[in-house]
Parts: C-alpha cells; sequence; structure tokens
C-alpha cells in the first residue's frame, strides 16, 4: 500500500470519531509479546461504527482490514506490519437482556465472567485464565476441560465481509465444530448461561485454574498451535521429542509440546520456524496434517508456518 492510501483511511476513519494509532507496538498487543509495529491501528466503540471503519478500509483499498481482539493465538510479524487493522477493544460491554448476556466482541472472558456473576449466573468457570475477547472465543469456539463456549451462545452479530452491512444469525446457523465457531468477523453475541451460586462458581472457577496452570506454561504464548483430527496435536510434538527445542528468543514449551513460549526476546520468526519443525515432523514421524489454531498478522503468507 502507498503512503497516501493511510493518509485517505485516516481522513475517513477519523470523521467516524473513531481512534487512529500509528506505530502500534505490536508486543503489547499479543500474548506472545513479539512483532514489530502495525502501521495503522484503528479503534472504533460500537458495531456501527466498526461496520463503517471496515468499510472505509476496504473501499480505499480493496482489501478488508485484519481484525484483531485480545491478541492470543494471533502471531503479528517483525518489522512494520502494513496491513490495517481493527482492534476490537472499543467494543466493550455486557448487558443482560431477556435473552441472555448481550457480550461485545471486545470484552475479555474475563470480564464477561464478572458481569455474568453479579446477575447470578456461571457456566464459563472452564475459561479461567484464558486472555482473549469473547468474540475471539466464539470466533473459534474456544473449549477445555469438554466444555465450548459454542454451547451457551443464542445468537451472533456479524459482519459480512464483502457488504460491510451487520447481520445476526441464530446459533443453529454456525457450523460449530472443534476450535469452529463463526466464520464471519464477530461483533457482538448472547450468552444464555444457567443460574449458579457464588460457591459453585469459585470451586469450579479455581480447579479449572488449577488444573490449567498445572498442564500449561506461564511464559508468554500464542496458546494452542495446533489441533489435528487425528488425535491430541501435542502427542505428536512431543512423540517426536521436540519438548525443550529452542531457535533464538522461543521455546517449544517442556511442560506442554503444543506451545511454543517467548522466553526472552523471542521474535515472529523465530516462533514460525519452530511451528514448521512441529507440522513438519507430525507429518514425516507420524503421517498427520495438523492444523494451525494460531491466525497470523503479516503482509506476506496467509499461513507462515507451512514452509
Amino acid at each position: 500500500m502507498e503512503d497516501g492510501i493511510y493518509v485517505e483511511c485516516d481522513r475517513a476513519v477519523r470523521s467516524l470519531g473513531t481512534c487512529v494509532i500509528a506505530g502500534a507496538d505490536a508486543s503489547a498487543l499479543s500474548t506472545y509479546r513479539g512483532g514489530g509495529r502495525l502501521k495503522r491501528l484503528y479503534v472504533p466503540r460500537t458495531e456501527e461504527e466498526f461496520a463503517a471503519v471496515c468499510r472505509e478500509v476496504l473501499s480505499l483499498t480493496g482489501r478488508m482490514p485484519f481484525l484483531l481482539g485480545g491478541g492470543s493465538n494471533t502471531l503479528i510479524d517483525d518489522g512494520e506490519v502494513r496491513r490495517p487493522v481493527v482492534w476490537t477493544r472499543g467494543l466493550t460491554g455486557v448487558t443482560p437482556t431477556p435473552e441472555g448476556l448481550l457480550c461485545y466482541a471486545g470484552t475479555r472472558l474475563s470480564e464477561v465472567s464478572a458481569a455474568a456473576a453479579k446477575e447470578g449466573l456461571g457456566g464459563l468457570e472452564f475459561l479461567a485464565g484464558v486472555p482473549a475477547t469473547v468474540g475471539g472465543a466464539v470466533h473459534m469456539n474456544a473449549g477445555a476441560f469438554g466444555a465450548e463456549i459454542g454451547d451457551h451462545v443464542t445468537k451472533v452479530h456479524v459482519l459480512d465481509p464483502c457488504s460491510c452491512k451487520l447481520r445476526r444469525i441464530s446459533r443453529e446457523q454456525i457450523a460449530w465444530g472443534h476450535r469452529r465457531g463463526a466464520r464471519l468477523p464477530v461483533t457482538a453475541e448472547v450468552l444464555s448461561l444457567p443460574r449458579m451460586s457464588a460457591e459453585e462458581r469459585e470451586q469450579r472457577r479455581r480447579g479449572y485454574l488449577a488444573a490449567r496452570r498445572l498442564a500449561q506454561p506461564r511464559l508468554p504464548s500464542l496458546g494452542s498451535m495446533f489441533t489435528s483430527d487425528a488425535g491430541a496435536a501435542w502427542a505428536y510434538s512431543e512423540g517426536a521429542g521436540l519438548k525443550g527445542l529452542r531457535v533464538g528468543g522461543a521455546e517449544i514449551s517442556r511442560l506442554h509440546g503444543n506451545f511454543i513460549v517467548n522466553i526472552g526476546g523471542g521474535t515472529a520468526a523465530d516462533h514460525i520456524k519452530l511451528a514448521r519443525v512441529m507440522r513438519r515432523a507430525a507429518e514425516e514421524l507420524f503421517g498427520v496434517g495438523l492444523v494451525a489454531e494460531v491466525r497470523s498478522l503479516t503482509d506476506g503468507e496467509e499461513d507462515p508456518f507451512s514452509g
């Protein structure tokens, strides 16, 4: 993209009242604490503003902006990333409705759980400790311990990426699956959660959080790297003896073979190299193809882990 296009995008976006951030530090926006800088980051405050920003960027650049939530499961490239990014962090809030809790996409899961608790509701304790937004969680049907957030979704507000118009779809219109939820960009969702006492809710939360801390590394990471229809993705990495393998400042976790952790100064390139080793090992040693759970914000390959 020519620099002049950014000037036009900025002018159009600012006319909507949207915050424009130039040169945002990617390491502060991704849970792996790596990456370079974002040429442009736009932060809309409402669903309608979100749709309008996407429409302006699509019209001026011919490409939808990248949609960034909490930054978990998102690898942001090194250097300057020139693709415009729309950050959902301005789309926050939880409102009780007769249908359930209306949750805007940029709201963190911890904030949704706290809002649910005020209403005497529970059911999301299995996601305790997950550093994601509710929009991202519904997009990928985040799950753990045999439960998935899709179990509680009744309605989803989405953006049509061709027309940039908002739509509302029911849970029956979504092909839910393992790490597969609403495929269109999510702006809000309605969650139907069960009544639960404060004591039960806290007991469940503590139990799940303790189990997660025992099984998953505490160092910065992209979260779970791969999934596979053939079995647990971690088993192939561990079966190939890859735990502890290090490239630069990144390492395949010694605790969990499907996590790459940033041990200090880990770059996107370091993480990509290790992810390629993991994928190659699964294919060559076990005949299993691994599918990336991690999204990539780059100016090049959509799936940099396939090399």
